[in-house]
């Protein structure tokens, strides 16, 4: 049954009333169209300051969102795209030989900014000074997997692994861990942080700490005709205050959003002629971390009891307006990777909740659970005690000041509504396997692991591959390993009176972010 009418307007009112009507960001997700203005500069709202403010040197980054601001002057080898496939960058083309190598084959004649050639040599020197940097903070443990570099040839090198994670490494050459930087600069002592030497689009024009970074187009770059804007401004905007890119937003300081906003920050937007764009994105997740160790939820029944009292359409419809989908596997619908035997795996179903609470011997379930860091995962929780109040199980909403200390470190709730947002195989590595913090109660699968070390031996774009993953997402979800919720649409906003063919593409984290290699300021 759906819930009361005061208990609808209840939630809508807690998360915001804005209405998601806005296009998907697919390929390019319009602004008009027209001449380019060849002069033109789009301007970014960016916390410059968090974390002890933002780097220019790809290994003295204290966080992973530095990269996407780096690309502007490093590129990538590769460029991976929307959907989650990837396109050449520098690097021509990377090769999965085997589960242990990887050949890649960088674009011929290529310079760095500072005139240099960008060449295997220089790609070689640039990932083993990032190797030898110690940065764990923000590098993923697999690029320290990396056995040998071999250079064949200016253009041409090899990649050997100590272990057979080659499709898991794959994701490394479109991010920070494997950005190129002029040896030459290096060398010399030049102070990447202050003035970065690479072989991106754009170079670094000027940095005033607080205020503003000034990037303009590098006329050396290899693709430099395809790029369409004269530079890229980054606006301070503190990430401490979920309101700032709003209002730089509605005051044109800027001609889009960084990140995916919230559902309550919609509407002011749209009524200002902004442009919505949102996506259930499938790096984009809420779900329910369960301590599967400990009673009551290391019994598999009272797991997938849960899953079943869960009526996820109704958190679609009153949370996300029918924009969502429901959370059946660690893929959307809509993937490739998506195994179809999974759909609906778990559909709305009272009566069989009932049946297995009853065979666990919990037919009177009742357990603390955390309603989540943010407004809209409140609301979600508030939706799911009154769900699962029809099958009988009570669960008593608990709040923590601090997400990592109280509920993942101390584990002072044994379940939880969390939002995630992961792209590939961190979603996974990231929540079940030892040595994350997300790993609610330092659970481990031995089996599990092994089906995740497949994935990771594998080409991205072979069967096997696909199979692979069919295999992890069956063995989580008929182990109800969590609490199956929905995918969480990302949601952007770009000036359509500024910008045109505004393409998206993923950072490190799943985030789709405006790609500046395609998207150009109106004439």
């Amino acid at each position: 049954m759906r819930r009361s009418v005061a208990f609808i307007v209840a939630v809508v009112i807690a998360v915001g009333s804005a209405t998601l009507v806005s296009g998907s960001a697919g390929a390019a997700t319009g602004g008009g169209g027209g001449q380019a203005d060849t002069a033109g500069v789009i301007n970014f709202p960016t916390d410059l300051t968090g974390l002890g403010g933002i780097k220019f040197d790809p290994i003295a980054v204290a966080s992973p969102n530095d990269w996407y601001v780096q690309q502007f002057v490093y590129d990538s080898l590769l460029r991976q795209n929307i959907d989650g496939s990837y396109s050449p960058g520098l690097a021509k083309s990377a090769t999965v030989v085997d589960p242990q190598t990887i050949d890649i084959e960088l674009q011929p004649n290529v310079k760095f900014s500072d005139g240099t050639p960008m060449n295997a040599d220089a790609v070689k020197f640039s990932i083993e000074r990032t190797m030898a940097s110690g940065n764990v903070g923000a590098v993923r443990a697999e690029l320290l997997q990396i056995g040998t570099i071999t250079v064949n040839s200016p253009t041409k090198l090899t990649i050997a692994l100590k272990t057979p994670i080659a499709g898991q490494f794959y994701n490394l050459l479109a991010n920070g861990e494997t950005f190129v930087v002029s040896p030459t600069a290096v060398q010399s002592g030049t102070s990447l942080n202050d003035k970065p030497v690479g072989a991106g689009p754009f170079t670094l024009e000027s940095f005033t700490p607080e205020r503003s970074a000034k990037f303009v187009k590098n006329p050396n770059y290899f693709e430099a005709k395809k790029i369409k804007i004269a530079g890229v401004q980054l606006v301070q905007v503190a990430g401490t205050d979920p309101q700032a890119t709003v209002n730089a937003l509605l005051d044109h300081q800027v001609d889009s959003t960084s990140a995916s906003l919230s559902l309550d920050q919609v509407a002011p937007l749209e009524a200002a002629g902004l442009k919505i764009v949102r996506k259930a994105s499938d790096s984009s997740l809420i779900l329910g971390p369960l301590c599967k160790n400990k009673p009551p939820f290391d019994n598999l029944k009272v797991r997938q009891a849960l899953n079943y009292a869960t009526d996820r359409d109704e958190i679609n419809d009153l949370i996300y307006q029918g924009t969502s989908e429901p959370l059946w596997a660690f893929w959307t619908q809509s993937s490739k990777l998506f195994n179809p035997k999974l759909k609906d795996y778990y559909a709305h179903n009272v009566k069989k909740a009932k049946k297995l609470l009853k065979e666990a011997g919990q037919e009177n379930l009742t357990f603390d659970f955390y309603a989540g860091p943010t407004a809209e995962t409140q609301s979600i929780a508030t939706i799911l005690k009154e769900q699962w109040a029809d099958a009988g199980i009570t669960a008593n909403l608990v709040n923590f000041t601090n997400i990592v200390q109280e509920f993942f470190t101390e584990q002072k709730a044994p379940a939880g509504v969390t939002p995630l947002m992961r792209a590939g195989l961190d979603k996974v590595t990231r929540n079940f396997l030892p040595g994350s913090i997300g790993d609610f109660c330092n659970f481990d699968d031995p089996k599990l692991t092994a089906l995740v070390d497949q994935v990771r031996q594998l080409d991205a774009s072979s069967k096997e591959y696909q199979q692979a993953w069919y295999a992890v997402d069956d063995y989580i979800t008929k182990n109800a390993l969590q609490l199956l919720l929905v995918w969480k649409p990302t949601i952007n906003a770009y000036d359509p009176d500024r910008l045109a063919n505004v393409v998206y593409r993923p950072d490190v984290f799943g985030v789709p972010r405006i790609d500046v290699y395609k998207t150009y300021v109106k004439k």
